[in-house]
Parts: C-alpha cells; sequence; structure tokens
C-alpha cells in the first residue's frame, strides 16, 4: 500500500473544512452575542471543528479500500493473463508436439469413438482426418478392448489414472492389411477421454524377427558343424573297422584253403559287414548336408571301388558280381562323395538281399537333351521281393529324401541312395522283372540346375 493519502481522505477534510465554515459564518451572523467569544463557548463549533479530521479519516479508510480492490483486481488481472499466456503456451507446445509426434496420438471417448488425432494417425492408418473423426476404435484396434480399455475406465472412474501401460497388438490399415504397433493407453479422470499413443512397430518387429533368424542360422551352423564332425568320426571309425573286417575276411579265406569250415565266424564277418555298411551309409548322411564341392574322378575307379566293397558280402551269399563300365566315360566331374555314397549303397543292397543271384552293375553314358546321363544300373536275377516290399520301395522313391526314417529292416542305404542322387540333379529308379533292378541316373554336367524333375520310368531291354 502507498504512504501518501487517498484523494477520498483530502475530499472529506475539505468536506469537514466546508462545514466548519459554514457552521462558524452562520454563528458569527446569526448566534447571540456575534463574537468570537461566545463562538468558543457553543459546543457546536467544537462538534464542527472535529468534524474535519473525522471526514478525512473517514475518507482515507475509505480510499484505502478503495486502493486495496484496485490492487487486489490488478495483481488477479496481472495473474490471470500471465496463467492464460501459460496455459496458451502449452497449448501450443502440446499441439506443436502432437503434430510433429512420429507416434499416432488418438482422442478417444467413453463410446470408443475418435474424436481427435494428430496429422500421424491420418498417415499411419492411411486416413483422412474427416474420416477418422467419429469412427469406432475397434475399427482400427481390432484387439484393444483385450488390452486396457475396460482397466483404464474403470481406474479413471474411481478417481485414478492409467499411465505408461504398455501393449503389443495388431492395427488395420485403410487399404485392409494389418501391421504390429506398440500401443499406450492414457486415463485421465477430468475431460472423460482416453488417449491412445500408437507407435507402428513394423521395423522393430522385422529387426526382432532378424534376430531371431540371425541365430536360428547360427544355431543350425553349429549344429551343421557338430554334425560334420561326427560325420568325420564316423567315418574314421568306419575306416578303422574296415580294415579290420578285411584282415578278419583274410584270415577266414585262408581257414577255407586249408579245408577248415568256420560257419559261425562266417555268419558274425558277414553281420559285421552289414553293420559296417550301415554306419557308413550314416557318416556319409551325417555330411550330406555340406555344399557340393566338385572334383574330376575316374569312372571306372570309382566303380570298381564300390563293387570291391560289396564282394565279401555277395561271396557269403553265393552271388556273383560281374561289371561293365564304359570306358568312354573316362574322366567325370562331379561330387565324388556323393555318387560312390549313391552307387555304393545299390551295389551293398543287392549283395545282401540277393542269394545264389548274379549281380549285374552296367555303367554307361546315356544321350539327353542339355547334357549326357551317367546311368548305373544294378540288376540281381534272384526271386526278387513281395508285393509288400515293393511298396515300401516305391514309397520311399516318392517321399522326401531328406527324412533320416526309413522302414523297419529297410537300413538306410536305400534312403541314402535316394538322397544323393537327388542332390546331385537326377534320381532312381526301381523295376521288379526277372529280379529287382536299381538305376542311378545322374547329369554328365555339373552346370545344370540340382533341383531335377520327377524320376522318369525303368523300362528295361527285357521289355522291349
Amino acid at each position: 500500500m502507498p504512504w501518501f493519502p487517498p484523494w477520498e481522505a483530502a475530499f472529506g477534510g475539505l468536506a469537514g473544512a466546508a462545514l466548519l465554515s459554514f457552521g462558524l459564518i452562520a454563528q458569527l451572523q446569526f448566534g447571540p452575542g456575534g463574537g468570537i467569544e461566545a463562538l468558543l463557548e457553543d459546543p457546536l463549533a467544537w462538534t464542527l471543528l472535529g468534524a474535519t479530521p473525522l471526514f478525512a479519516a473517514l475518507g482515507w479508510v475509505v480510499g484505502d479500500r478503495r486502493r486495496e480492490r484496485e490492487l487486489a483486481i490488478a495483481q488477479w488481472e496481472s495473474t490471470t493473463s500471465r496463467d492464460m499466456h501459460t496455459l496458451a503456451e502449452r497449448e501450443w507446445l502440446t499441439r506443436g508436439v502432437l503434430q510433429t509426434a512420429f507416434d499416432a496420438v488418438l482422442a478417444i471417448n467413453d463410446d470408443e469413438f475418435v474424436v481427435d488425432a494428430n496429422p500421424t494417425a491420418t498417415r499411419v492408418f492411411g486416413l483422412e482426418f474427416e474420416d477418422l473423426l467419429g469412427l469406432p476404435v475397434s475399427q482400427l484396434l481390432p484387439k484393444h478392448r483385450s488390452l486396457g480399455n475396460t482397466l483404464a475406465i474403470t481406474r479413471r472412474t474411481a478417481g485414478g489414472e492409467v499411465l505408461g501401460k504398455e501393449w503389443q497388438t495388431t492395427a488395420v490399415h485403410a487399404a485392409g492389411h494389418r501391421f504390429p504397433v506398440d500401443l499406450n493407453i492414457v486415463a485421465l479422470k477430468g475431460p472423460g477421454l482416453l488417449f491412445y499413443a500408437i507407435r507402428e512397430a513394423t521395423t522393430r518387429v522385422a529387426h526382432e524377427r532378424k534376430r531371431v533368424d540371425d541365430a536360428r542360422v547360427e544355431w543350425e551352423a553349429q549344429q551343421e558343424e557338430h554334425r560334420r564332425a561326427r560325420g568325420g568320426q564316423l567315418l574314421d571309425l568306419g575306416a578303422s573297422l574296415r580294415g579290420e573286417l578285411d584282415r578278419l575276411v583274410v584270415e577266414l579265406d585262408a581257414l577255407r584253403e586249408e579245408g577248415t569250415s568256420r560257419p559261425a565266424l562266417d555268419d558274425a564277418a558277414f553281420a559285421l559287414m552289414v553293420v559296417f555298411e550301415r554306419l557308413q551309409a550314416l557318416s556319409v548322411w551325417e555330411r550330406s548336408d555340406a555344399a557340393i564341392s566338385f572334383s574330376p574322378i575316374i569312372v571306372s575307379d570309382l566303380v570298381a571301388e564300390a563293387v570291391r566293397a560289396a564282394q565279401p558280402l555277395a561271396h557269403h551269399r553265393g552271388n556273383t558280381l560281374t561289371v561293365h563300365c564304359d570306358e568312354a566315360l573316362g574322366e567325370l566331374n562331379t561330387d565324388p562323395i556323393r555318387l560312390a555314397a549313391a552307387l555304393r549303397a545299390l551295389v551293398v543292397r543287392a549283395a545282401v538281399h540277393a542269394r545264389d543271384a548274379e549281380i549285374t552293375v552296367d555303367v554307361d553314358r546315356e544321350p539327353g537333351q542339355g547334357t549326357d546321363w551317367l546311368t548305373a544300373s544294378v540288376h540281381d536275377d534272384g526271386p526278387g521281393l513281395d508285393l509288400e516290399a515293393q511298396q515300401r520301395i516305391y514309397k520311399l522313391f516318392r517321399g522326401n529324401p531328406n527324412v533320416l526314417s526309413v522302414a523297419q529292416g529297410e537300413g538306410l542305404g536305400l534312403k541314402l541312395a535316394h538322397r544323393m542322387a537327388r542332390t546331385l540333379g537326377g534320381h532312381i529308379s526301381v523295376a521288379f522283372d526277372r529280379g529287382t533292378t536299381f538305376l542311378l541316373r545322374v547329369p554328365l554336367d555339373p552346370e545344370i540346375s540340382i533341383e531335377p524333375g520327377p524320376p522318369r520310368p525303368l523300362r528295361l531291354d527285357s521289355e522291349a
């Protein structure tokens, strides 16, 4: 408050002085005695004299009250103006944040309709602002009821707020496709609105999927490395076992030449050789996921090695092995491990399953469109297989060559030969006429696609 008196005090003092002057003049003019002595003795004169400071004091009080009201009004106006300015600044700041936010923001009423949205929402959902207003939120976020909508309304009506709760869900674009989003629901008790902050999560989901895929690829690479290591160990074990078996067969042959027959030892040696061939097939299977590695090989040497491996088995069964290899084939650029495994599996199967039969292995070149083919026919003139066994083999060649499971008692040989042929761009056919014939066909040109077509039916010369 200022220290100087208000104008009401001066006005009151002037009014009191005027009243005093009027009283003095009237007393001097019309009062008895008409002198100063008489005036000083009149109580009214003293009363009029006290009216001047009284009126001045009353004016001062009234002026202070007026100045207090004016000061209060000025302070209120200043505070209100400052608050309005601050509110306007915050409103513009909020509007600016919403207008430039990378997240879509929707204002939803309790009836679950959109009442406001920012520009990002129009881009995220592919709708104009006018189309968003009044739209049911279920058309934009089909699963919003199961996330936090009901909980948010309940908390708000109870006087609380739901802030910072985030869900992962899907949204619907105007074009009809769905896309992943991160949703945050804010429920304020004041305006009766829910605010949905929606962030498009396509990139995040893609990154997470990439991390998962990378982790899976790394895990598969580790598994492949372990499988190759197991395959290498199996090959080493098989080589050692093969050496011991060859030594055992030599000893048995020496005993037979000396006239000593040991049928039990012969059967045990045969069983061990069958187990060895299964172990050999399993070791190649373990390594068959590796990339194809082409290298030049002499076809006749590869065929001779496959026949040599099956010779002891054929001899034990009373079978004879006859080999014909077209010398014109010469050198072939292919994957030697896969081709040798496929041919060896077919020859070994014939040597094991036939008894007292003639097994013929014919390896030739077959002209074809785009590339010539290497054909290896393995035929035995034994009694053949019953209908059930034939159906199992047909089913095996029609099935997935990458599946390890085989029928009971069949072993892994045919399955391995089927897989090796397919990975080389070829196939295996089978026919049952005057025995059993398996035909292995692989392209001679390694540059052709390794995705083969369906195997052709096998046509035997006897059918001509």
